[in-house]
């Protein structure tokens, strides 16, 4: 009885071992799922994949929501006072609207290595039409 005990026990901790040292290659390798409507829109996703602040997880597209788990490369300060907005611009430049983008959890996780979720809900298709670019950004404007 001992030496099962000790078999499950061993296998146990190598099961979890594997899982705790596969986490941080699976962090490393980051997920982009292709961005919608890529015939139509042109994509600047500077603010979040090329940060200084973040290191992409994920980006995960279902339908006209884009979602991005985003880890911290070092502690969070003022940049997170205005949240992040998706501007919208039609083919001259002109900024026809912006979205905000929903995190979660609402506070977020500030601290060096933590992970937030960014979720943006474009509008429905029909005031997308003129859009051309969709500009990811930090702060009110």
């Amino acid at each position: 009885m001992q030496r099962v005990s000790s078999v499950a026990v061993i296998l146990s901790l190598a099961l979890a071992g594997s899982t705790w040292g596969d986490s941080r290659e699976q962090s490393e390798k980051e997920t982009k799922d292709p961005l919608p409507h890529a015939t139509q829109l042109k994509w600047d996703v500077r603010g979040f994949e090329e940060s200084p602040s973040f290191t992409v997880v994920k980006r995960q597209v279902k339908g006209d929501q884009v979602t991005w788990v985003l880890e911290n490369k070092r502690d969070l300060g003022t940049e997170i006072t205005f949240g992040y907005q998706a501007s919208l611009f039609d083919e001259d430049g002109v900024k026809l609207g912006k979205v905000e983008i929903a995190t979660e959890p609402f506070l977020l996780n500030m601290s060096k290595g933590e992970r937030n979720r960014f979720t943006l809900n474009l509008p429905p298709e029909d005031k997308l039409k003129g859009v051309r670019k969709v500009v990811i950004k930090n702060g009110p404007y």
